[in-house]
């Protein structure tokens, strides 16, 4: 008898797992909030995940443009909505980090909960293909021969692209002109119809035009090169050692979100990274999947916050 209890104790203990994933996900549709305009790459990467989403927890997963104020707009919304699982937000670094040092008043630590970070990626500086610029030596040598004169777009003011250019103009001494969006799409647009100078932007929103020859690369702004642009040079390689900027993507839900329920989105997540079609959409656009508990994106911001918040004060962008 005693081999017998042992014996169903176990099986149920590895039936918990199991159970946990079928458990049914919330009833009725998903909307999945972005903090952009649709075309640029948070859009098209959170349209990936819905459509996985979709097929694999069976209920209609929406995707809901709410752009403006860097992110702000669609995460205020989200923090006000019932913790039920159908109201998430699909946000980027910029939106979480950035974002809130230019909007007083918005805690993400506090007004939303977490549930997984998803992937990382670099932000990169590009140029039309007819543009005289094809170094970043180059950017730097015309900007000083004329100050403020040369133009860069980016998907808004204070986000992580346009830290990237600021650090930039900081670091080589130099005087750019900073043009925002309300999202890369827009920003690439008006790099496209050649009404600004440059882009420091998403590298999956101009991966595809820098492919088609409408675009030339001068540097990416993370750590290292990025693999899909292995030829093209980190700006700190330009001889900027300490030049670098953190980008991501992550999913959050409102506040008092039950921590199982966030759990079982974060896991329902994790599945659609394992798929194939979602998998080589994101390492086809230059990220790098992470993944991740509720706990470790908490922990992420946690940590990269106030960080954030003294850059952006130190280059004068606070309001």
């Amino acid at each position: 008898m005693k081999f017998l209890h042992a014996l169903i104790t176990l099986i149920a203990l590895q039936m918990v797992p199991a159970l946990a994933c079928a458990q049914a996900f919330p009833a009725g549709d998903v909307r999945l909030l972005v903090g952009y305009e649709p075309g640029g790459g948070t859009d098209i990467t959170a349209r990936v995940f819905a459509a996985r989403l979709q097929a694999n927890l069976g209920v209609t997963v929406i995707v809901e443009n709410r752009p403006g104020a860097l992110g702000q707009i669609a995460a205020q919304f989200v923090s006000r909505q019932p913790p039920n699982g159908r109201t998430l937000l699909f946000a980027t670094s910029s939106a979480i980090l950035a974002g809130p040092h230019l909007q007083p008043g918005f805690n993400p630590l506090k007004e939303l909960a977490a549930v997984s970070l998803l992937t990382r990626f670099p932000g990169v500086l590009v140029v039309p293909a007819s543009s005289p610029l094809k170094t970043i030596e180059d950017v730097i040598s015309e900007a000083r021969r004329n100050p403020g004169k040369l133009t860069y777009a980016t998907s808004g003011n204070g986000s992580m692209n346009h830290l990237a250019g600021e650090m930039l103009n900081k670091m080589a001494g130099i005087d750019t002109i900073h043009v925002p969006y309300k999202g890369s799409g827009p920003a690439l647009t008006a790099l496209m119809g050649k009404h600004v100078d440059m882009s420091f932007a998403a590298i999956q929103g101009a991966v595809p035009r820098i492919r088609s020859g409408d675009f030339r690369a001068l540097g990416v702004d993370g750590a290292e090169r990025s693999p899909v642009l292995p030829e093209v040079r980190a700006i700190r390689e330009a001889g900027f050692p300490d030049y670098g900027i953190s980008n991501w993507m992550g999913v959050f839900a409102p506040p008092q979100t039950p921590g199982e329920l966030a759990m079982q989105i974060r896991n329902a997540f994790a599945e659609a990274l394992k798929s194939q079609e979602v998998r080589k959409v994101i390492l086809n656009d230059g990220q790098t999947i992470v993944g991740g508990t509720p706990e470790q994106l908490q922990q992420e911001v946690a940590r990269e916050f106030d960080k954030i918040g003294a850059l952006v004060r130190s280059l004068n962008l606070a309001k």
